[in-house]
């Protein structure tokens, strides 16, 4: 790999503003000396779906204006979206992205990524995912015979719960329209590229960081991983304040009074967690979800289910 495709290994591209009219996607990359005279081009293709026929268009980067500035600190690149066809799990769209490092009329490097534009994001104590609010409902992998095909989670509209997703699981659930919530187990020092990694795939909506990880490291990985959220876990009963990088926390269900009191005072959307057991098809998890919920009925305000 020559210097200039090296480069490009540390390429972010990431959407911003995303509303039905139009939505802006990013290519960002640092400067230093060695491409300092370089710009970023290329254009986003989309959408695709495995599930509906689309009609393509392609929309060119253009170079930002403060990014043409020799004292900024990044290339940028932008293109604008017009009436964006968003990833969701019913509807899986995606976009293909082509990104070219150029040196005058030179490409010097070239790479593509695939975007999906997924709006779930916080909104005060609730999830909101595509604009409406919305509870997760989440099965654990491992407590799922490990040959369970895609299609049975997305026929279940059950999101899944699955340590370090790879590659292939994470352009497979992007493709069929699964989402992912990735547990992270990574040490701290590996942290920010294991989320950056993650946050490249449309199916990973959201990241999962256990409450033994240093604060100032889990900030420091959130800075490289855009359009997905962080989830803090903890496993205390005794409940203690969350961490000013969550984006929204998972409970266990072990005294439901204490939690739900707990729930009541906390500013992040809670997801509550009650392992099921081993089960044998998706179907059967989603009746464990339902069946928690059903028990946490009138006990608070909750943004999702975990079982």
């Amino acid at each position: 790999m020559n210097a200039p495709e090296a480069e490009l290994e540390r390429l972010e591209v990431f959407f911003g503003d995303a509303n039905p009219a139009e939505a802006r996607i990013y290519a960002r990359l640092p400067r230093h000396e060695d491409i300092a005279d370089c710009r970023l081009t290329g254009e986003v293709v989309g959408p695709r779906s495995s599930v509906a026929r689309t009609l393509p268009a392609k929309i060119p980067f253009t170079l930002q204006p403060e990014a043409a500035s020799t004292g900024d600190r990044w290339l940028l690149a932008e293109a604008v979206v017009p009436d964006p066809c968003f990833w969701t799990p019913a509807s899986p769209n995606l976009y293909d992205v082509r990104v070219e490092l150029q040196r005058g009329s030179q490409t010097v490097a070239e790479v593509s990524r695939t975007l999906g534009i997924r709006r779930l994001a916080r909104r005060r104590r609730r999830l909101v995912f595509d604009g409406d609010t919305w509870a997760l409902r989440a099965m654990c992998s491992e407590r799922l015979p490990p040959d369970t095909p895609l299609a049975e989670w997305h026929a279940a509209a059950t999101a899944m719960v699955v340590a370090d997703p790879d590659e292939r699981l994470c352009e497979a659930a992007s493709q069929i329209g699964v989402l992912l919530i990735a547990k992270v187990t990574a040490a701290a020092d590996s942290l920010p590229c294991t989320v950056k990694r993650l946050s490249r795939s449309a199916a990973v909506g959201m990241v999962v960081i256990n409450e033994d990880l240093d604060d100032d490291v889990v900030v420091n990985a959130r800075r490289r991983a855009r359009n997905v959220l962080f989830a803090w876990k903890t496993a205390s009963l005794s409940f203690p304040e969350p961490p000013a990088w969550a984006d929204a926390v998972v409970c266990p269900v072990d005294d439901v009074q204490k939690l739900s009191s707990w729930a009541a005072e906390c500013s992040l959307p809670v997801i509550a967690c009650r392992p099921a057991g081993q089960q044998d098809t998706v179907s059967a998890a989603r009746a464990a979800c339902d069946r928690l919920q059903r028990d946490l009925a009138g006990r608070g305000d909750w943004a999702g289910y975990l079982v």
